[in-house]
């Protein structure tokens, strides 16, 4: 056993390592961590993993699944070297009552236990789980271990070895602990990575659709993210100087106190109960004043990797006459609002008056107070600004049409 390196420099696990008395070399080990760790941000590759632990191990079979505490509503995230069909034919088999899944989830978790240490030796000789599929698969020396993500959802890690194998050794198993808690944290940092870019998606998402532009700038005030609304309202040469550089207003009655917002927002983002920032308006001629907002980076270490807690700002950039959402059918979907009931709603919402809605559609205002009221009570909208709140910031606004 040993290590070889690539033109590069870049180290790889020699071709067949194998646990010696001394373990794997520093070199494997730590290359095999950085299988474990890749996990995080590429749950695909799981299959690298397990392939180098059965290569490592001189093992037969290895799979990672996740389930929840019943064992039920499991999902395999890699099983080496079944083929999707036979993973599908253990699913459907013994998804939901393998014996030694059910028997290791009551044990300790975060560390491997052998088939003879989970289940009376009478079970297996009698139960079909081993006596027929086990024997069918050719699976003999069965380890497993389980590792507790969240309150409710569990890794089954497994490994096995043939008849013709030795059973694994208590330096094996040891070996195949010292993996565990890596892998937990690779797990649950995916987990959370996972969840943060859904809830990231969500927001992205519901800002496009709002035509809000967000930008956040690092502690120089020079952009490091901006979303696309943003983009756009960067490139008017009218608002904002080159986009090049810090971020800084063309206009000069408001340039010194956007400048300064931002200068306060970066110092203030480290501290958690300082509250500060605020907004301006932008003039435009023809054109109601663009809202430009400065706001502290709230730094929020989430998945615990201590990433740079520099000071940073977020702005946002409101353009009230950028054509909003035209959610008129939602309205029809959700409330049983008629064509016309929508059209008034919408354009009331849109601060339109009762008298600019007449004009429009060419009704009386009558009409159009008739209309209103049977939205009133279709809706469950008592005010004005009731109707304001659902055509701007409930779920019709989500309308993926403008």
């Amino acid at each position: 056993m040993g290590t070889r390196s690539t033109p590069a420099g870049r180290h790889t696990i020699a071709s067949r390592p194998r646990l010696s008395g001394a373990g794997l070399s520093p070199a494997d080990f730590s290359h095999l961590l950085l299988r474990v760790h890749r996990i995080a941000a590429e749950p695909e590759r799981a299959r690298e993993l397990l392939d180098a632990i059965i290569q490592i191990m001189d093992a037969r079979h290895a799979s990672l699944a996740i389930c929840d505490s019943t064992g039920q509503h499991l999902h395999f995230l890699q099983s080496r070297p079944y083929r999707a069909e036979q993973v599908q034919d253990y699913e459907s088999a013994w998804g939901g009552h393998d014996p030694l899944r059910c028997a290791v989830l009551a044990a300790e978790a975060g560390r491997f236990l052998c088939k003879n240490a989970l289940v009376p030796s009478a079970v297996q000789r009698e139960h079909p789980y081993f006596r027929d599929w086990c024997t069918a698969q050719g699976f003999e020396h069965l380890c497993i271990a389980h590792l507790l993500l969240d309150a409710d959802q569990h890794c089954i890690v497994t490994c096995v070895r043939s008849a013709d194998q030795s059973p694994m050794s208590h330096a094996e198993i040891a070996f195949m602990d010292s993996l565990l808690p890596h892998l937990r944290r690779a797990l649950l940092l995916g987990s959370h990575a996972e969840r943060l870019q859904i809830l990231a998606d969500i927001a992205k998402n519901r800002l496009q659709h709002a035509g809000q532009g967000v930008l956040v700038l690092d502690e120089k005030g020079r952009g490091v993210y901006m979303n696309g609304v943003g983009a756009a309202i960067l490139q008017d040469a009218r608002l904002f100087r080159s986009p090049v550089g810090p971020l800084a207003l063309v206009d000069v009655a408001v340039a010194e106190r956007f400048d300064e917002l931002i200068r306060q927002c970066i110092a203030l983002s480290g501290s958690r109960n300082i509250l500060g920032g605020g907004a301006i308006g932008v003039s435009r001629e023809g054109l109601a004043p663009l809202v430009v907002s400065v706001l502290p980076y709230r730094h929020r270490d989430s998945l615990g990797t201590h990433a740079s807690t520099r000071g940073r700002a977020i702005v946002t950039l409101f353009d009230p006459a950028a054509p909003r959402a035209d959610s008129r059918k939602s309205l029809c979907q959700f409330y049983g609002l008629t064509p016309s009931e929508a059209d008034v709603c919408w354009r009331l919402g849109n601060g339109d008056s009762v008298l600019r809605i007449a004009q429009a559609l060419g009704i009386s205002r009558e009409t159009v107070r008739s209309q209103l009221n049977r939205v009133f009570a279709k809706t469950g909208a008592r005010r004005q600004q009731d109707l304001l709140r659902l055509v701007l910031a409930g779920p019709v606004s989500w309308s993926p049409s403008r």
